[in-house]
């Protein structure tokens, strides 16, 4: 009997594809997935027209970019803070106990307020790929927020610490893929590029890919774009909050490789609604995702 591409990713949408749309679609690459049933996540590619990858998975939360992400004043995000600083760090705080748990965040707290004196990042372990920085610190805290950083940043702001030169994962409906030696990146996916996102019963929410993730993980997107696919139509208020009501369950998501705009890839969200839903019915819109999520054949 032949493999669906609807059986592998699990997935019913509301109407049935029509006799004659056709998918178009193969097995792609198996991405690594340390969160997936066995490692592994399939991803699907379709071979006539717009080329775009299709994979289903559960999307856990990102909240860089936003400046409510990490607080030095609430590292482990129990009051109003989006993301426990633990995320931020080298080590997660692998290992601590409750005593070192609260000697680290007392560190972070001190260095903050001392200006991040030489040697106080490494002793925090505070990961500079994640904390914008500048002039080896990370930028001055703002209403006690330290800044994150994102791959995908506005040309038109100079300034590294302003938080308008990154994606606002509160506001800005945004993916992240893992673009380092992955089939993704061989396969043309980069930052900048859109996405479509389709829950069960649900219409498609359009993104952009902000981020970039590491190479052994698939399935995070932004507060925006799972507040989006769930239908929640509120901010969160802290770590817990985020943790128990914006991780989705599993969705089909689009990827449209080479669909960045190359003169301006930085784009508010109406910018990205409209065009990544020009590319979906470029594409074939709905009935061909049906189709697809009936047999990629």
């Amino acid at each position: 009997m032949r493999t669906t591409l609807l059986a592998v990713l699990g997935l019913t949408i509301a109407s049935a594809a029509p006799a004659q749309i056709r998918c178009d679609a193969a097995l792609a690459f198996s991405q690594v997935d340390r969160d997936a049933p066995g490692g592994r996540t399939p991803v699907f590619r379709t071979t006539s027209g717009r080329s775009a990858l299709l994979f289903r998975e559960k999307l856990n939360v990102n909240t860089d970019g936003t400046p409510r992400s990490y607080a030095v004043d609430d590292v482990f995000g129990r009051r109003r803070a989006l993301n426990n600083m633990c995320n931020a760090m080298t080590d997660i705080c692998r290992g601590l106990t409750r005593a070192q748990l609260a000697a680290r965040a007392a560190a972070v707290a001190e260095a903050d307020a001392r200006g991040w004196p030489a040697g106080s990042i490494a002793r925090v372990k505070l990961s500079t790929s994640v904390i914008a920085m500048r002039g080896g610190k990370p930028c001055p805290s703002r209403d006690g927020f330290l800044l994150s950083a994102t791959s995908l940043q506005n040309p038109a702001v100079a300034d590294v610490c302003s938080p308008d030169r990154y994606v606002d994962a509160l506001h800005v409906a945004a993916l992240v893929l893992p673009l380092g030696s992955t089939g993704f990146r061989a396969a043309g996916a980069r930052v900048g590029d859109l996405v479509a996102a389709i829950a069960p019963g649900g219409e498609p929410i359009f993104a952009v890919v902000g981020d970039s993730g590491p190479a052994t993980a698939l399935g995070e997107g932004s507060i925006a774009l799972n507040g989006r696919l769930k239908a929640l139509g509120r901010d969160p208020g802290n770590y817990r909050d985020v943790l128990r009501n914006w991780v989705t369950g599993r969705v089909a998501v689009l990827v449209f490789p080479g669909s960045r705009d190359r003169q301006q890839p930085f784009m508010d969200q109406a910018r990205i609604d409209a065009a990544a839903a020009s590319l979906l019915a470029e594409w074939g819109g709905k009935a061909r995702l049906a189709a697809c999520l009936a047999n990629p054949g």
